[in-house]
């Protein structure tokens, strides 16, 4: 379908860029920005984005070798 809409100037250079970037045909791109959004969806992360894995030493609350201990805790 073919429309006109008025997009103000600071929104459609963003658009443009993404379009640039994305090495998309612009109407794709508006077209992909208004489906997510009539979802409610927000973008996914790029692929290749940087993790950050967090851990800690949570400590043993039992001794795991003692097998007693270790099945009344399991039963519990």
């Amino acid at each position: 379908m073919r429309t006109t809409i008025t997009i103000d100037d600071p929104l459609f250079e963003k658009i443009r860029a993404l379009s640039h970037k994305e090495h998309k045909p612009l109407t794709r791109v508006i077209g992909e920005l208004l489906a997510r959004g009539m979802r409610g969806g927000k973008s996914p992360k790029a692929p290749g984005g940087k993790i950050r894995w967090r851990s800690r030493n949570m400590g043993a609350h039992i001794d795991y070798r003692d097998k007693e201990l270790l099945y009344r805790t399991m039963e519990k």
